[in-house]
């Protein structure tokens, strides 16, 4: 078996049962290649979700990004505690408790994401006006991109979001980057992220990719396959990118994510919803 679905590359091996289940149309991910898990019921809505996971000696468990929303605990060579968070736009105060802020790399017009493109900027004009709040101004534009890619295509191959913005088409990648500079656009700070999502009808992690957004202090996780105003905790993160020119970052990340698919073990040892 050999995969790198966020990179448009794929040869595999599966039974015939395998390659005849039905693909959910919810979301957009690669799905060839999973990490079964128990059952997670209600996964978008997950507040707190607590992980074990066990990698294969030769990946690092520092290929796990300690983030505002994620903690990484090592429990020995090839296993970590993970505690994903769920941190929507809406729930932070304005004003509150602020990291560093973020470069001037994360507003820039890069190639991947030019957020100086008229077509791009039309389309983030389409969010909404400048009475909102960024918080409200991140969940529109989620749901704007959302809206707007009417065709899944899992052969862009990182097509940038100049190039998905009048094609209108693209996978989990094509939707992050087309959200990270339409987010530019509208003056705040993005990124885009590679990791793992919980598929509920598999009960199993596969690679996928989505946008973080600078609100109120903190990066707040946005995915615009779903347009649910945020994510739960069941999106474990591996890397982010500012998409600058040249940057292989993305790239590591995908290519880790391949690894992990193949060789990872995932345990759930506590799940939370919403009281």
């Amino acid at each position: 078996m050999a995969e790198v679905p966020l990179l448009g590359s794929a040869s595999w091996d599966v039974p015939k049962e395998v390659a005849i289940e039905e693909i959910p149309d919810d979301i957009d991910l690669g799905l060839s290649t999973l990490i079964e898990t128990a059952k997670i019921e209600r996964p978008y809505d997950t507040r707190r979700v607590q992980y074990k996971v066990r990698c294969a000696p030769e990946l690092p468990t520092t290929t796990f990004a300690g983030t505002g929303t994620q903690r990484v605990e090592s429990l020995s060579d090839d296993t970590v505690q993970l505690t994903v968070e769920s941190v929507r736009p809406g729930d932070l105060p304005a004003g509150g408790a602020a990291a560093a802020e973020p470069d001037a790399g994360y507003l820039a017009a890069t190639a991947l994401a030019n957020c100086n493109d008229e077509a791009i900027k039309k389309l983030a004009l389409k969010v909404g006006n400048n009475d909102l709040t960024p918080a409200e101004i991140a969940v529109a534009a989620e749901r704007a991109v959302h809206e707007w890619l009417t065709k899944v295509n899992m052969s862009n191959n990182m097509a940038t979001a100049s190039e998905v913005v009048r094609s209108r088409e693209g996978d989990c990648t094509e939707h992050s980057f087309l959200l990270t500079a339409v987010l530019r656009a509208r003056g705040i700070p993005a990124r885009a992220v590679v990791g793992l999502v919980y598929v509920e009808p598999q009960s199993a992690f596969a690679g996928h990719a989505w946008a973080e957004a600078w609100i109120n202090g903190r990066w707040v996780p946005l995915d615009a396959t779903l347009a649910r105003g945020g994510i739960g905790a069941t999106h474990i993160k591996l890397a982010d990118s500012d998409l600058a020119d040249g940057a292989p970052g993305l790239i590591v990340a995908a290519i880790s994510t391949w690894r992990l698919l193949d060789k990872a073990e995932i345990e759930l040892l506590d799940v939370e919803h919403p009281q």
